[in-house]
């Protein structure tokens, strides 16, 4: 609204302007080209302006618009505008109504096993990128929300304070990562093996996954192969001392764990009511096909 007030109060002001000069200096072929360009101007950035703010206000997001109309076949689309010429035929209108629904319903499912089968391709080739970008193409953003910070211990009660959680979590973790075989390998030392190969390093760089979050550290893959031969060099020298000692650095140990949440499940009363008004439904059907058939 500021900008079309700008817009107006400008013309207003070259408008005044303008007719000063033709009363006074007598300039008009000047003035009727300022005019022009002045006019001409402000329609552009008025027609900018409710172009790019009032349309999605009225039709939603750009994204939910291009996931819809990907689902929209040929097919469906000639049956809406016969639908919309029907609008004086209740019959015709709700037979038409009913097809829509059920081609749509059919379409979206379709469009949905392409997304699967495009999802599962990514994760065989471990394109994660692309693969959590189709995944949120169908799921949509998600929507941020505070984190959890309770968490349920064994007995089920409530855990709230940020000690005693990170204590829980801890727990969970070694009893779900517990060796619990009996028998356990005995192995002798020394072990004499051979050094760790520049080849290695090199095929288990190109193995690792790309566009990946860092870890504590803060040093990614691309970084390591950004690095060239002298940053395999280094990292092989780097390996081999720490296999000859056989003691791993603290830093390499660091881990950087992420709680995920799930989604909530939805409430009971919500699913009776989804069942009620689906009993009804059917049975209005029947009711529908009894009448017609008698």
């Amino acid at each position: 609204m500021v900008v079309v007030l700008v817009v107006v109060v400008v013309v207003v002001v070259v408008v005044v302007v303008v007719v000063v000069l033709v009363v006074v200096v007598k300039v008009v072929v000047v003035v009727v080209v300022v005019v022009v360009v002045v006019v001409v101007v402000a329609v552009v950035v008025v027609n900018q302006f409710f172009f790019k703010y009032g349309r999605y206000k009225r039709t939603g997001t750009q994204k939910s618009q291009k996931r819809t109309q990907k689902r929209i076949t040929a097919e469906i689309l000639d049956l809406m505008e016969k639908r919309r010429q029907a609008k004086h035929c209740p019959d015709r209108y709700k037979e038409l109504n009913k097809s829509i629904k059920q081609k749509c319903t059919e379409s979206k499912k379709e469009w949905l096993n392409q997304k699967c089968d495009t999802i599962d391709q990514k994760h065989i080739t471990k394109n994660t990128k692309e693969m959590f970008q189709e995944i949120n193409e169908i799921a949509g953003k998600r929507k941020s929300g505070p984190a959890s910070s309770c968490i349920k211990y064994k007995d089920g009660k409530m855990l709230i304070e940020k000690n005693e959680v990170l204590n829980r979590w801890a727990e969970y973790i070694e009893d779900l990562f517990q060796d619990d075989r009996q028998d356990k390998p005995h192995i002798e030392k020394p072990i004499e093996a051979p050094p760790i190969l520049k080849d290695e390093v090199r095929k288990a760089m190109k193995m690792m996954n790309h566009d990946r979050a860092a870890g504590p550290d803060g040093i990614t893959i691309e970084a390591l192969i950004a690095l060239g031969e002298w940053g395999i060099s280094q990292i092989t020298d780097l390996l081999n001392i720490i296999y000859d000692n056989g003691k791993i650095p603290e830093e390499m140990c660091n881990k950087m764990m992420m709680m995920m949440i799930m989604k909530k499940k939805k409430k009971k009363k919500k699913k009776k009511k989804k069942r009620k008004r689906k009993k009804k439904k059917i049975e209005r059907e029947k009711e529908e096909e009894g009448e017609g058939k008698g």
